[in-house]
């Protein structure tokens, strides 16, 4: 009940637009590649979110592109009900939306490629604030936002799609979690000792 994708298994997945290396991880090519999740009841939250990544790029988008969210297919602002997209210059903008207003906290510019990174983002409307770690560390946060409950909507949880706004996602995403509460720091560092080994961090 707390990783909505990982733990429950019963959401319709449809892997038929991306492929899959030797390993069996998720390989976006940076033109059609994505992968849908559909939308389904349990994906509507609207006090704590915690989004969680492990990713590796092939190559850096030209502006923007979408690694993980729920929004409509082009990306518009209003749709965003929680989402993670990365920039040119290798930061992450981790946005909600509520009431007419997007909500976004970054992170400072990490992303290499051809290197793993393990990426949370916590966003918490009971005690208004958000926050991002990489690689198991604090990497930034934002307090103020809204008690409002963040928006829900119809649109589909992608990885890897925005339409033809933006750039495709180049590169691989092997885990790639939702969680209906917040992790704590704790919790984070725990995930990400749990996998760094797999990823030679």
């Amino acid at each position: 009940t707390e990783s909505l994708i990982d733990l429950t298994k019963s959401t319709n997945i449809d892997v038929s637009n991306v492929s899959f290396d030797s390993d069996g991880q998720p390989t976006f090519d940076g033109t059609d590649d994505y992968i849908d999740f559909g939308n389904d009841s349990r994906f509507d939250l609207r006090r704590q979110v915690t989004m969680e990544l492990w990713f590796k790029l092939d190559a850096l988008p030209s502006s923007w592109t979408n690694i993980f969210g729920k929004m409509n297919a082009a990306g518009d602002t209003s749709t965003r009900c929680y989402t993670v997209f990365i920039n040119s210059s290798g930061y992450i903008h981790f946005t909600n939306y509520s009431s007419g207003v997007q909500y976004v906290l970054d992170t400072t510019n990490f992303i290499s490629t051809g290197n793993w990174y393990h990426w949370v983002g916590t966003i918490n409307r009971d005690t208004a604030e958000m926050k991002t770690y990489v690689n198991g560390t604090a990497n930034n946060a934002r307090s103020g936002i809204p008690t409002a409950d963040m928006q829900v909507n119809t649109e589909s949880l992608r990885i890897g799609y925005e339409g033809s706004t933006y750039s495709r996602l180049n590169g691989k995403v092997p885990v790639a979690r939702l969680y209906n509460r917040v992790l704590s720091a704790d919790e984070v560092e725990q995930n990400f000792k749990a996998y760094k080994n797999r990823f030679d961090i």
